[in-house]
């Protein structure tokens, strides 16, 4: 699950200054007892996406052949576009959503709950080899300037949250976190070892 959302920042270290420019969220419903729903949208900009463009029919190969291979382009009228992979199942064919393994995880927890837990090795794995090897010197002066103000949130939901590590909505029916994407790519985000809510259904 979350190596999808690594997916989304290693294409940001892979192409600045162009591709960095995004904000992403990965969000979780449970629909019932035994399904769940997850939804992962990548939002980039006009320059982003035109410098994309450009480059895909300048060159043989270009960041665009990065993006958005597992889900659907959708073009802004401000010329950005926004990638949105939708899954909808059981909770066993969703824990490989995306080949992530054992990364989502969904737990009956008694009297209509089911814990819903999704680890973060994805976003260690990629700070601490991606970022190690690419982001030195003058190019991590480039991230902090075209990742500032970026995002990645993760959300659950789906149902009254009892209990999470997430900050809980006022109505609670979902919970969510919202790091900003240069301290993800830099490794400077304290990470729990997983985010987890725990959601009591409808």
């Amino acid at each position: 699950m979350l190596k999808l959302a690594a997916k989304f920042l290693a294409l940001g270290l892979l192409a600045f200054p162009l591709a960095a420019c995004f904000d992403g969220t990965i969000e979780v419903a449970v629909t019932s007892a035994t399904t769940a729903r997850i939804e992962a949208v990548q939002v980039i900009n006009g320059d982003t996406y035109g410098g994309l463009k450009k480059g895909a029919a300048e060159t043989d190969y270009s960041a665009l052949d990065e993006f958005c291979t597992v889900g659907d382009i959708t073009e802004t009228e401000d010329g950005g576009a926004t990638c949105t992979v939708v899954k909808e199942g059981s909770f066993a064919s969703l824990r490989n959503f995306n080949g992530t393994g054992s990364d989502l995880r969904f737990e009956p927890a008694g009297n209509g709950l089911i814990k819903v837990s999704m680890g973060t090795q994805g976003f260690r794995d990629m700070a601490g080899a991606e970022v190690e090897m690419t982001v030195d010197g003058e190019t991590q002066k480039m991230a902090e300037a075209y990742l500032a103000g970026h995002t990645m949130t993760i959300r659950i939901g789906g149902g009254e949250i009892t209990d999470t590590n997430l900050t809980l909505a006022k109505d609670k029916m979902s919970a969510e976190v919202v790091y900003p994407l240069l301290d993800l790519v830099m490794g400077k985000a304290d990470l729990p070892d997983e985010f987890y809510a725990v959601v009591r259904l409808p």
